[in-house]
């Protein structure tokens, strides 16, 4: 759940910002997976991210989050295409689950987390 500053797409030739509707549809594919995604974190975050619960949920996030940017014709305009407020919000969400989760397995009574499951989570 990013900020509504309106997608822009690209210049043409007369300096212009055109949009594609690829551009668009990708632009808003994004915007849904991290609104989904958003609604999954905080039912993880009530669960307090339960290691049964949450290291196949963030898999799944992970996953539906790496791909907007995977869909980008060329990755290294990922953020001409998608505009640089929704990649930053993509890899935050990406970041941000790893920390809870790890944050979260770390407040419990063995104040310790496996490397198994730090590895498994993070990829």
């Amino acid at each position: 759940m990013c900020g509504g500053d309106r997608f822009t797409g690209n210049e043409d030739d007369s300096g212009k910002k055109t949009t594609t509707d690829l551009q668009l549809a990708l632009h808003n594919y994004t915007r849904s997976v991290l609104d989904s995604t958003y609604y999954q974190e905080c039912r993880l975050t009530g669960l307090e991210f339960r290691v049964e619960d949450a290291v196949n949920q963030i898999a799944i996030i992970n996953s539906a989050l790496s791909l907007p940017p995977q869909l980008c014709r060329y990755p290294e305009k990922v953020g001409e295409v998608l505009g640089t407020e929704l990649v930053e919000c993509v890899y935050w969400r990406v970041g941000s689950l790893l920390y809870m989760f790890c944050h979260s397995q770390c407040e419990g009574e063995t104040h310790k987390l496996s490397k198994d499951i730090f590895f498994e989570v993070r990829q």
